[in-house]
């Protein structure tokens, strides 16, 4: 369980192993030595340490150190570190010997550079897995679709997405053939919830999900009533360790923004004079009777004695991408992203998020996010909304330490405290943002709601006392935010030395630093005082008639 130099076969070509797994043990290879020679050896890490990707700095992996024998079989681990969904996907089809020249490698990038352009696929994989479960874990995971053209003789990638836009108009009586349409309901895919768990420990463990650490969850209560649905379709994913945050949120928020409304499959005959559009294109259908939005699925030509007509089947839904839609977010928000909790729109928005009855944490607790230049953002608090971040810690106390070859005293400095979060972020984005009174919306008219800078922890204390009755440092208090801060620990003390008292944490309502204060300095700094709002370049109007609501600490306003 110690060994860190392994004897290998020589038929296997080790020279670009990055890591391996042995049983259920991965190891990170350092060097190989006599590669394809009898003597050949890998020199392996630590056993049972952490394995990190050497780009990203992500953690791939935790392992377990365990025995092995002569005999056992050593797999490669193949490493993608901050790879984009279209590299993996290339390297998959061509290892399994489909040809490179039908993959458009440009197009796949620029599909993913639009769709997924902040998300990158940081893992080893491990396993000897069939192809079709490969993909469909990477399509599924990243709410993608991949299928072979015909017509143009190449293989296609597109994003699955409400926000996509349409790039013709089919007509009734025209590009679609009159009284050919039919349509029939897809109700097993429909979902106004969806749930997906991520972020596996050890990816030799199974994949039951009491082996990963973090799920997400996105929900549409707003279609929840008598009027439509009068219970909540829930859609849940398999496990996925592919996953990071950003892309876990965005796949449960574009699968119920894209399916919470039944989807239907609508069939109908084309011309071919009229077919200005591919399989996979968004369409918009002007029926008799409606004006919808749809997919193409299907393409197929059909023969007769009066020429060559087309079989088209496209499948509908209710497009997100105008602007005036409203976001409610109802549940507790920690360290978001809006703009991915809109499903990561490519062009220019002005959306109004409602939040709604609940609280939000973490270091910054609100972004914008990377919405298009241009782009505006309506935030409502309503109905009690407690905007707040992480408070600062308190810092170390001073510790005593006596040293008994030179009768004297050492003094290690204390530690200052550390500053509080922001609650919101709005990184160039105009936003308008109303804590009371009335607002734009005919749904949540009336503001009811709160942002409150958290408070830095206040600075580590000095050692008090005289020779030899010294007393180490308290340690700081912690700021009020939430999380709150917690409070420093006290200094060391040698034996016979007293020992201070740990500082006091934060609160989460205000009743112990205050809100937006500067961590009080003692025998080190206090952290600074947290921000309300900060603009990034952004242009940020505050809506209410009672100005306590809002406290700025460091903020812009």
């Amino acid at each position: 369980t110690s060994t860190t130099t392994i004897p290998v076969d020589s038929d296997t070509d080790y020279s670009s192993a990055f890591a391996v797994r042995i049983g259920d043990e991965f190891l990170e290879v350092i060097n190989v030595a006599n590669n394809l020679a009898p003597s050949t050896t890998l020199t392996v890490a630590t056993r049972g340490g952490n394995i990190s990707a050497p780009v990203s700095g992500v953690l791939l992996t935790r392992t377990s150190a365990d025995s092995h024998t002569a005999g056992d079989e050593v797999f490669i681990c193949d490493l993608s570190d901050n790879e984009t969904i279209d590299s993996l996907l290339t390297r998959i089809l061509v290892d399994s010997d489909f040809d490179v020249t039908l993959i458009p490698a440009a197009e796949w990038a620029a599909e993913v550079a639009e769709w997924h352009a902040n998300d990158k696929i940081n893992t080893l994989h491990s396993e000897s897995e069939s192809v079709n479960k490969v993909l469909n874990r990477i399509l599924t995971g990243f709410l993608m679709d991949l299928w072979f053209s015909t017509t143009e003789n190449k293989a296609k990638l597109s994003a699955i997405s409400a926000w996509k836009e349409s790039s013709a108009l089919l007509t009734e009586g025209k590009e679609i053939n009159a009284y050919s349409i039919k349509k029939s309901a897809n109700e097993s895919i429909r979902a106004t919830r969806a749930l997906i768990v991520y972020d596996k420990n050890n990816l030799a463990d199974s994949n039951d999900t009491a082996n990963y650490k973090k799920a997400s969850q996105f929900a549409d209560s707003t279609l929840i009533g008598p009027e439509l649905y009068t219970k909540h379709k829930d859609k849940i994913f398999d496990n996925n360790f592919l996953l990071g945050k950003d892309a876990a949120d965005l796949l449960v928020q574009r699968y119920v923004s894209r399916f919470k409304f039944t989807p239907f499959t609508r069939s109908f005959t084309g011309d071919e004079r009229f077919l200005n559009y591919k399989t996979g294109d968004v369409i918009d259908l002007m029926t008799t009777s409606s004006n919808i939005r749809g997919q193409i699925l299907k393409i197929k030509p059909k023969y007769s004695k009066d020429g060559r007509t087309y079989d088209i089947k496209a499948m509908t839904y209710e497009a997100a991408f105008n602007t005036g839609s409203e976001i409610v977010l109802n549940s507790p928000l920690n360290v978001v992203n809006l703009y991915i909790l809109a499903g990561a729109p490519s062009s220019t928005v002005e959306l109004t998020f409602v939040l709604d009855g609940s609280y939000s944490s973490g270091a910054v607790s609100i972004r914008a996010g990377e919405f298009a230049a241009g782009s505006k953002i309506i935030i409502i608090l309503a109905n009690g909304f407690n905007g707040q971040a992480q408070g600062g810690n308190g810092g170390r106390g001073q510790g005593v330490e006596y040293d008994p070859e030179t009768a004297s005293y050492i003094f290690l400095n204390p530690t200052n405290g550390t500053s509080g979060g922001i609650v919101y972020d709005a990184q160039g984005i105009n936003t308008d943002i109303y804590f009371s009174g009335a607002t734009p919306s005919t749904t949540y008219p009336t503001a009811d709601g709160y942002i409150r800078a958290p408070s830095g922890g206040a600075g580590g204390l000095d050692a008090t006392g005289t020779a030899p009755n010294y007393t180490s440092g308290n340690g700081g208090n912690g700021g009020d935010g939430r999380a709150a801060g917690f409070g420093g620990s006290a200094g060391g003390a040698s034996v016979g030395i007293a020992t201070g008292v740990t500082g006091s944490n934060g609160e989460i309502d205000g009743t112990g630093s205050g809100w937006g204060v500067n961590g009080a300095n003692n025998g080190a700094v206090g952290g600074a005082a947290g921000s309300g709002i900060i603009d990034s370049g952004a242009t940020v109007i505050l809506y209410g008639d009672t100005p306590t609501r809002y406290i700025n600490g460091n903020g812009d306003h």
